[in-house]
C-alpha cells in the first residue's frame, strides 16, 4: 500500500518540523497555523 499525501499536507508537516521546542514563533492563518498546532501536539509543547 502506497500512502499518498497532498501538497498542503506535506507543507503543514514541513512547517511543523521547522519549529523547535522552546522557540517563539509568529504564525499566520490557515496552513501555518495548522503546522504550529501539529508541532505543539507532537514535539514542541
Amino acid at each position: 500500500m502506497i500512502a499518498t499525501y497532498t501538497r498542503r499536507e506535506l507543507m503543514v508537516v514541513a512547517a511543523a518540523r521547522e519549529i523547535g521546542d522552546g522557540e517563539v514563533v509568529f504564525v499566520g492563518m490557515r496552513l501555518p497555523l495548522l503546522g504550529f498546532g501539529l508541532a505543539k501536539a507532537t514535539h514542541a509543547p
